[in-house]
């Protein structure tokens, strides 16, 4: 389970039965399980973050990066979950996440399962 990424398409040696893609829509490395499913089940609307490091106030928080080469997402941060404001496909859990004000950068955190 541990070479496989949130939202791989690729390399599954797992056909589809409906003819539709199968992406990996969770891992679980300890039980070496890889969960496939349908591209609908990557769309998340929240996001629950561990290790949180703020530098600012919560409010301050109006965009989120979840993925390194993705644009930003407006969000709200409360209580240690990202609200966003359009769903985001393949958030994976174990990678960070980073809170931005505009292009200045508030602060991080770990994406959790």
């Amino acid at each position: 389970a541990h070479g496989y990424t949130v939202g791989q398409r690729r390399g599954l040696g797992v056909p589809g039965g409906s003819g539709e893609p199968l992406y990996v829509t969770g891992t679980d490395v300890a039980a070496n399980v890889v969960t496939v499913g349908p591209r609908e089940a990557l769309r998340r609307g929240t996001v629950r973050l561990t290790d949180i490091r703020l530098h600012a106030d919560p409010a301050d928080v109006r965009e989120v990066k979840l993925r390194y080469r993705s644009a930003p997402l407006p969000c709200t941060l409360e209580k240690g979950t990202l609200t966003l404001a359009e769903p985001a496909w393949g958030v994976a859990p174990g990678q960070t996440a980073v809170l931005l004000q505009g292009d200045r950068i508030l602060g991080c955190a770990t994406i959790a399962p």
